[in-house]
């Protein structure tokens, strides 16, 4: 079966949806690279004054390229979520009905590619910050030779939490994409199942 007009619409989850995204690719994840550069030439210029900072580097370059990489992905995934009424609006006309099937035809298509872009820009995101956590807590630990007696535990403490909040971050993730092949897998069998019934000649009792 043919999805209609209305299915077709962006739902009310997905404006919203793309709404906070455009915050994050906009505004979180610009700040957020930047912030990862800028560490990067602070940990490279005082390697000696941290206890990992070669690993740290690698987590920095990491998070700054994911970021970035979310930028982008939602940049080129945001043109392709619409409704008919924008199109309406661009055109200054209402659709006749021949259009209206063509772009109907075309949205369909875009909001799976808006759908692909906006999964690839929330991944990359998310992975960015927990490469952005664990590098930060690995900056908080202490070095080998601290100065002062009291530091170490302060700043061990600091890494604890940094590192807990990261890992956190890190499971959420796992799990919001494990729910999301749960929710996806769900959909291909019901799909199956309702073309297989389609298919199945129908099947009439004897008459009487």
């Amino acid at each position: 079966m043919r999805e209609t007009s209305t299915e077709l619409q962006p739902s009310a989850h997905q404006l919203r949806y793309g709404k906070a995204a455009e915050s994050v690719t906009h505004v979180a994840a610009p700040l957020l690279a930047g912030g990862a550069v800028a560490m990067l030439g602070v940990v490279a210029a005082d390697a000696e004054k941290f206890r990992w900072p070669d690993q740290a580097l690698l987590l920095l370059a990491a998070a700054g390229v994911l970021l970035v990489a979310c930028v982008q992905w939602g940049f080129r995934a945001r043109p392709y979520l619409y409704s008919l009424k924008e199109v309406e609006d661009w055109r200054g006309a209402p659709l006749t009905g021949a259009e209206r099937a063509a772009h109907l035809e075309q949205q369909r298509e875009d909001l799976g590619r808006w759908r692909r872009g906006a999964n690839l820009a929330a991944a990359s995101y998310n992975l960015g910050i927990v490469a952005l956590g664990v590098a930060v807590a690995l900056l908080l630990a202490p070095p080998p030779q601290p100065e002062a007696a009291a530091g170490p535990a302060w700043r061990w403490a600091a890494f604890g939490i940094v590192l807990t909040a990261s890992v956190a971050e890190l499971l959420w993730t796992l799990l919001e994409w494990g729910d999301g092949a749960v929710l996806r897998l769900e959909q291909h069998w019901r799909l199956r199942r309702a073309r297989n019934r389609a298919r199945r000649p129908v099947r009439t009792g004897e008459q009487r």
